[in-house]
């Protein structure tokens, strides 16, 4: 097993091995990317690229690739999407959830499909599978 000397200040020095700092990276990485997905989603092109480059730079650290080989096949290894797709998928996620029932009940309750308001159940958009989402005040 190979292990790896991270200094924590002058005196202290740990020892942890590959495996675990690539759980530590991802952890830290992913769950920032994820905290702020609802927001984060219909962003402009520019930004989802910034967030991609740091999903990059992070896969490229973890696994030692330099930063002129191609990233993809890293990405690919590690079972990342990109950074879009992954905003996408939690957001998709969460609304799955809560229509289901699995989800918490406050975020369940913004959310309705076209055919359960009264005052649509005859136009032709109840008969699709769209929502209609409460504004927050």
């Amino acid at each position: 097993m190979l292990l790896v000397a991270v200094s924590m200040n002058k005196k202290k020095t740990k020892l942890f091995s590959m495996k675990m700092l690539l759980i530590q990276s991802a952890a830290l990485v992913l769950s920032c990317l994820d905290y702020g997905n609802a927001v984060l989603t219909g962003l402009p092109g520019y930004l989802y690229n910034r967030l991609q480059s740091v999903l990059n730079a992070a896969a490229r650290s973890i696994a030692g690739v330099r930063r002129s080989n191609h990233i993809t096949d890293t990405l690919a290894s590690f079972h990342w999407l990109k950074a879009r797709e992954r905003i996408q998928f939690k957001l998709a996620t969460v609304v799955y959830r809560s229509l289901n029932g699995t989800a918490p009940s406050y975020l369940a309750a913004d959310l309705r499909r076209l055919a359960d308001v009264p005052s649509r159940r005859r136009l032709r958009s109840s008969l699709t599978h769209q929502l209609d989402v409460r504004q927050s005040q």
